[in-house]
Order: C-alpha cells, then structure tokens, then sequence
C-alpha cells in the first residue's frame, strides 16, 4: 500500500514538501507526492482515471482542494484499491457560485496573467495575516503556481465547474478524514462532506485554504491516522 499526495490546482508536487517532512518516517516510506497537469477538456473523472492507470496497487489517497476532487472520484471509480481518504480543504460537489468564480478566474488568468493572478488569488487563500508572518509562504504559492502553467491550471479550474459527486459518495465505505482550516470561504460545504462521508471533521484554527503549506503538521497526524485505520482496521 502507499500513499498518494495529490495537490491542489496551481500546485506542484512540491506542495506537499512540508508534510512529507512531518510525516512519521515508516509513514513518509510510503508516501509520494503526485504531479498532475491537467489538459484541456477533461472532466475530473478522467484525470481520476489516468491517475488509478498510472498508479497500480492499493493506496491511502490525502488530497488538497481540486486533490481532493480526484480523491474522491478515484475512490468511487475503484473503492478496490482506495483503502482511505485524507481530504483537505475539499467538497463533495461545485455550487454555481464555484463554477462561476473557477470560470472568471480562468477567464482572468487568460487576460491578466498567471503571476498576476495568482499573487492576488493568494491573498484569499491564505488565513489573514499568515504571509505578513511567513513571506516565504505566499512566494512559494505563486511561483509554483506558474510553473504550473496557464493551460493546466485553466483546465483544472474548468474541470471543476462540471464536477458534483455529492449524490454518489453515500457508496463509499473506505476510511476517512475531513479537514480544513477555519478561516476556509466553505466551511459548510466541508462539513457537508465530512456528513456525506461518515467521516471526523477537524477545522484547523489560524489556517485557510491552504493546509498542507499553513498547518503541516496537522495535516500530517490526520494522515498517520487514517493509514493506521486502514492498516489495523476495528
């Protein structure tokens, strides 16, 4: 069994660098943080699916925001081989309001440009005053934001806008984990999830969007957590 880190749009494999090093070293064996570059057209499904092709064997999924999208599709696709879930800053279905805005931003990174963009998107995501503390933080979002790319970060943000599996998650009967910070836009959407799923819901104090890079630490024991119960299941 392993352990697959997904990150989220605009991310990198990267982006999990912080909670690898938090990680319990017989757990941080396991895991592998995932790149993922998304091209143009595809639904969340497929890039699920390309992701389950690509990586055979048995896994613990932990994925943050889109990561956590494909998290769940891949859960549903094959609950043979996802034997746990940690979903990060992550919801069970796009509202209108999140497609609508996923679209605008695509739509601006295309105008303005990416670095643009993304410097001010930051601002949103991260919890109020968390980069005035830890600089590093917002630099290291928006440079790994470009290397990204226009084309896949825009095809992600697309992907999203067509995505719902909030009817089907009532199937899955894995293992798993909610969290997210508390300075988080969908606090209710997630904790909607966490309904859905049967699943403990944790809500990260001084965090936003962006766990794995605010709160590591905490990220990481909700993974050594659920890879415990898939390998000592009660």
């Amino acid at each position: 069994m392993s352990i697959l880190l997904i990150h989220g749009v605009g991310g990198r494999a990267r982006s999990w660098s912080r909670v690898l090093d938090e990680l319990a070293p017989a757990v941080r064996r396991q895991a592998f943080a995932l790149e993922v570059s998304v091209r143009s057209g595809q639904s969340v499904a497929d890039v699920a699916r390309e992701l389950l092709r690509r990586h055979p064997g048995s896994h613990v999924i932990a994925g943050h925001s889109f990561g956590g999208m494909l998290a769940q599709e891949a859960a549903l696709l094959d609950p043979s081989r996802v034997l746990g879930l940690v979903l990060v800053s992550t919801i069970p279905g796009t509202t209108p309001t999140v497609a609508a805005h996923n679209e605008s931003l695509a739509a601006d990174i295309e105008v303005r440009g990416i670095r643009t963009v993304a410097a001010e998107f930051a601002e949103r995501l991260f919890a109020p005053s968390r980069t005035a503390r830890d600089p590093d933080l917002k630099t290291d979002f928006v440079e790994t934001m470009v290397q990204s790319g226009v084309p896949a970060v825009c095809a992600a943000l697309r992907a999203i806008t067509r995505w719902d599996a909030s009817e089907r998650l009532n199937a899955m009967r894995c293992p798993a984990e909610v969290i997210c910070g508390d300075a988080e836009p969908d606090l209710d959407r997630q904790q909607m999830l966490a309904t859905l799923l049967r699943a403990p819901f944790t809500v990260l104090d001084d965090t936003g969007h962006l766990a794995p890079l605010e709160a590591p630490d905490r990220v990481a024991r909700v993974i050594e957590r659920v890879r415990s119960r898939v390998e000592q299941p009660t």
